[in-house]
């Protein structure tokens, strides 16, 4: 975190829990997860620090439920927090219910989630929605819970943002080459949450979601190492 000049004020360390793994075994090329349990992410403690920001973005994802401990700590952080807050849905078995999930979803004003787990919480899509059922999908699951965006991501068919009423829509970055998915959902929440926070056109933020994704996804690993990948992509964004 040194090396990349970001801030650890706030990070905390656990002496008594190991250090959070996730174990990825490939099935014919698609990913899949053992999130380790009894790690130090399930035992973040609540902080009432006063330097903690209290506005701006309050990103979470789903996982953040999983053990009691975490769980508290995330609710002290909303209690407190005055802005708007982005959640991204990870459901990871046997990690989730719609019981814990779906009150997250009430409390967020953007969602991510990909095209499986919109089905999973929204028992109007099918198993094989065509574009316009996900739309519809897309367009009362919004409405339901109020949201301000909803980001659909899916695969290697692109993304689908309902946003304020409209939907819209990328198809696959041009010329992507996959070698490993792990991490692209994650890449793609990172540039949207800039775009949030810079003010992109929802068209925009969309498709630079979708060009960082498939880079990530063109290299073996959940990041990228090299710092001029990074900033090639902040450059062609205006933001160097």
């Amino acid at each position: 975190m040194q090396s990349w000049g970001l801030d650890h004020s706030f990070l905390q360390t656990d002496p008594c829990h190991p250090t959070g793994k996730v174990s990825v075994t490939l099935e014919d090329d698609e990913p899949h997860y053992e999130i380790v349990p009894e790690s130090a992410y399930d035992f973040i403690l609540p902080t009432d620090d006063e330097r903690l920001p209290a506005t701006g973005l309050l990103y979470h994802g789903s996982l953040a439920l999983r053990h009691a401990a975490s769980a508290a700590a995330l609710a002290a952080l909303k209690a407190r927090h005055r802005g708007k807050i982005f959640l991204d849905v990870n459901l990871r078995s046997p990690w989730w219910s719609p019981e814990t999930v779906l009150p997250l979803v009430e409390d967020a004003d953007h969602v991510k989630l990909n095209a499986a787990e919109l089905g999973l919480l929204a028992t109007d899509l099918s198993d094989r929605a065509d574009d316009a059922s996900l739309a519809a999908s897309m367009h009362h699951f919004s409405n339901r819970y109020q949201l301000e965006s909803l980001i659909v991501t899916r695969g290697a068919l692109g993304a689908m943002l309902w946003n304020c009423g409209e939907i819209l829509a990328v198809g696959p970055a041009a010329d992507t080459h996959v070698v490993d998915t792990v991490g692209a959902g994650d890449g793609f929440a990172a540039a949207y949450l800039l775009g949030l926070s810079q003010q992109w056109p929802p068209q925009e933020s969309l498709e630079h979601s979708r060009d960082f994704a498939a880079e990530l996804v063109s290299r073996r690993g959940a990041t990228i190492d090299d710092a001029h990948v990074y900033k090639a992509f902040l450059a062609s964004w205006s933001l160097n």
